[in-house]
């Protein structure tokens, strides 16, 4: 639908009319379509590190805190309230760097909003699969406008729009999922904005990243309840010149106005890509380059002599930096790292960032040989091909070989096909030992004519296994 606005209306209440009068009637096929796809690609991360040591973790405490049993948590037996399932579940969704991404707004949109949404929907009841899915639309159509608003600087003042930008996405999903009237939505955009947090020095190591969209998830169902509790946000969160989340955050100039171009026409669902590499997504057109390089040359890693990589500064401060083995999270940032094992491999999937092939000598030694520059020319390209390349490799018999690439695979200028991520949900359902995980694929793919999403419940709390031995890669 269009939204029904007036021309003094704040960019937060033209969004939270938008979004809490969309109906499912109004989005169009291929929004649904896309709208699955992404559902599934976020329940096959989840559920793949549900059981990764940091995830545990989290389910163990939200185990202990617990006071309702309302809301399963993926790939247990368990179940808590709805805030505390949607903090173990986000955590989980976003826990081995290969949820679905919108590079250009900078964050996760299935590892923030569906945790929500789904939480608040096994909870309330009788929710059927088309109101599951517009809630979800909503929240990755809202949060996605926050992210475009934002910007780039956003990002370069050191906040990871995970916590922040994904914190918006879930609060839309959970106000639409709870049914709220638009003053209420604000009010709850108004609340999610204030608990909007997350450092990208976590990036770095250990295992606070996960956590992240765990927390947006559950901002966006504690700022939903209590805004249907008559709890009332700051009014004009986005756009308050003092304190708001632009002017706070770091937003680029004239961010209220591309908060709002093009709501209701123009649908961000669309552009948000898939994962096909367990690394940040900021590496991912290097990855593509260095792995035709690899191919094209029949290239092995003790080839290598030297590895050139120009970029733009914005890959360069995400993933650039010298590597030095700290853990699985620190290896899935590192652009040096994503060569050197994409050289060694041929592949960057869940099988290469183990905690023994993270601290192999030989690929830190081959990472070593990898440097990251900043190229001017890169940058001139623009934000939206923030994560061009140039790769150049030198290798030991004195061949000098390169590649360009401008978009990545599975972006969406390049994207890739529903059966790949069907592939993608195999593999990583057949590496955790997922029960029924057939059965939850044909839910999802159908889901629009589901009466009742506990259908899809049935097969998500089942146990799985833990990380079995299928084929890791695609």
């Amino acid at each position: 639908m269009k939204a029904q606005e007036t021309s003094s209306e704040s960019g937060t209440r033209r969004l939270a009319r938008f979004s809490s009068g969309l109906d499912f009637s109004s989005i169009p096929p291929r929004v649904v379509e896309a709208a699955k796809t992404c559902i599934l690609d976020t329940v096959g991360c989840a559920l793949y590190a549900a059981s990764m040591p940091w995830s545990r973790i989290v389910q163990d405490w939200v185990a202990a805190e617990a006071s309702e049993d309302l809301s399963s948590i993926w790939g247990t037996e368990r179940q808590a309230s709805p805030s505390l399932a949607a903090l173990a579940n986000g955590t989980a969704a976003h826990g081995f760097e290969i949820d679905d991404v919108h590079s250009l707004a900078g964050f996760h949109p299935g590892s923030a909003t569906l945790p929500a949404v789904l939480a608040l929907a096994e909870a309330r009841g009788k929710v059927t699969g088309a109101e599951l899915l517009t809630a979800v639309v909503a929240g990755y159509e809202a949060g996605s406008r926050v992210g475009l608003a934002m910007g780039n600087g956003h990002f370069r003042r050191g906040f990871h729009p995970q916590g922040t930008v994904g914190s918006i996405a879930a609060c839309t999903g959970a106000a639409r999922v709870l049914g709220l009237h638009m003053e209420a939505t604000v009010n709850a955009f108004g609340v999610a904005g204030s608990m909007a947090a997350g450092l990208m020095a976590a990036q770095e190591g250990g295992m606070v990243k996960r956590l992240h969209a765990g927390r947006a998830s559950q901002n966006g169902v504690v700022a939903a309840q209590l805004a249907q509790r008559g709890f009332i946000g700051t009014v004009n969160v986005l756009e308050a010149e003092f304190g708001g989340f632009f002017s706070t955050l770091g937003a680029e100039p004239g961010a209220s106005g591309r908060l709002v171009d093009g709501l209701g026409d123009r649908w961000e669902t669309l552009n948000v890509g898939f994962k096909i590499h367990a690394s940040s997504a900021a590496n991912h057109t290097t990855l593509d380059a260095v792995a035709a390089l690899r191919a094209s040359n029949a290239l092995v890693a003790k080839d290598i002599k030297h590895v050139l990589v120009e970029t733009t500064s914005h890959v360069v401060v995400h993933g650039g930096w010298d590597y030095s083995p700290r853990g699985t999270t620190n290896a899935q940032m590192s652009l040096k790292y994503g060569v050197a094992v994409m050289l060694a491999a041929g592949d960057a999937f869940i099988a290469q960032f183990t905690d023994d092939r993270v601290r192999d000598r030989d690929l830190v030694d081959l990472a070593s040989r990898v440097e990251v520059v900043a190229d001017p020319e890169m940058d001139g390209l623009g934000p939206a091909l923030k994560h061009a390349t140039r790769v150049t490799i030198q290798t030991r018999d004195g061949r000098t070989l390169s590649a360009d690439a401008r978009e990545r695979r599975g972006g969406p200028k390049n994207p890739v096909n529903r059966d790949e991520i069907v592939a993608k949900y195999r593999v990583l359902a057949d590496a955790a030992a997922i029960p029924d995980a057939d059965s939850l694929l044909r839910t999802v793919m159908s889901l629009e004519a589901i009466e009742d999403i506990a259908e899809l419940l049935v097969p998500l709390r089942r146990r799985a296994v833990g990380v079995g031995k299928g084929k890791l890669s695609l």
